[in-house]
């Protein structure tokens, strides 16, 4: 969670990034600030206290925004999420997607911590910044923004299921539909909702995907290869990256996420003749 008020807290004055001021109505929109009072959410209005940033495709946010030690909410676009690995500090696991309303950087230890995730924007992305000793001054005098809080945990919570219900699929054509799917519900409602194609809000990157169901990215392109032959989902021409997705045949992707194939029975050689109980002996 944030850190206490009393910590030191840089004013948000070094960024790079294309920057507007926030309105009060853009606080209001978001589920964080749900029930919190006008003249409550006045009081994060201020160059030096909250500010929109823009920033493009495939840039890293922390780098672009300083040590990565305020509140980020996403306004639109959608970020990958990597962490340093445990064992060699040397390399990354991809952690998660992240979308709009989401929060990042509000699990940090301490403001003046570096913090050990890359975020990086899958497409165009908008995100609120705010100053976190200022922040964290608002939770004090408005505990219901926790509640908000815990509402947006339980989505990400949520997310983490369906992902390790994808690692356990078999195989990997599966994953990958599973995956899809559930980007699909995540990001744009019901994935049977309504007729017609549904393209998937978002660049998805290859090697993301493979990440996040835990395979080889070429194992996710051949999947990618063999359902947009089949006519189950279409994308363009591979970029370098990523594309952007569209579900042809939801029904058919629904059918190939949920059955999963019978394992081959091991075959016997015909030479080999069934041995009679009788036969049997105990070892």
């Amino acid at each position: 969670m944030p850190s206490s008020p009393g910590a030191h807290s840089r004013d948000l004055s070094d960024s790079p990034l294309i920057i507007t001021d926030v309105q009060i109505e853009q606080l209001q929109a978001l589920q964080l600030f749900k029930d919190v009072k006008e003249e409550q959410l006045s009081r994060l209005q201020g160059s030096f206290i909250s500010r929109i940033c823009h920033l493009p495709a495939n840039e890293t946010l922390w780098p672009k925004t300083g040590k990565g030690d305020d509140i980020y909410i996403i306004l639109s676009g959608y970020v990958a999420i990597w962490i340093k690995s445990h064992f060699n500090p040397l390399e990354e696991t991809f952690l998660a997607w992240r979308g709009p309303e989401q929060l990042i950087g509000e699990m940090k230890p301490k403001p003046a911590t570096i913090s050990l995730a890359t975020v990086t924007t899958c497409d165009p992305c908008q995100f609120l910044q705010i100053n976190n000793r200022r922040f964290v001054k608002l939770l004090e005098d408005n505990p219901i923004i926790y509640r908000n809080m815990a509402e947006l945990l339980v989505k990400k919570i949520a997310a983490e299921r369906e992902r390790f219900e994808v690692i356990q699929a078999r195989p990997a054509r599966r994953q990958v539909a599973q995956a899809l799917y559930y980007l699909a519900e995540e990001r744009c409602g019901q994935v049977t909702a309504s007729p017609g194609p549904k393209q998937i809000p978002g660049i998805i990157n290859q090697d993301e995907l493979a990440a996040y169901i835990g395979v080889r990215r070429e194992t996710v392109n051949h999947a990618l290869v063999e359902l947009r032959e089949g006519k189950v989902i279409w994308y363009p021409e591979r970029s370098h990256h990523g594309e952007e997705i569209t579900i042809l045949d939801r029904v058919e992707l629904t059918k190939i996420a949920t059955v999963r194939k019978s394992a081959r029975k091991p075959k016997t050689k015909s030479s080999e003749k069934p041995r009679s109980p009788a036969s049997l002996q105990l070892q």
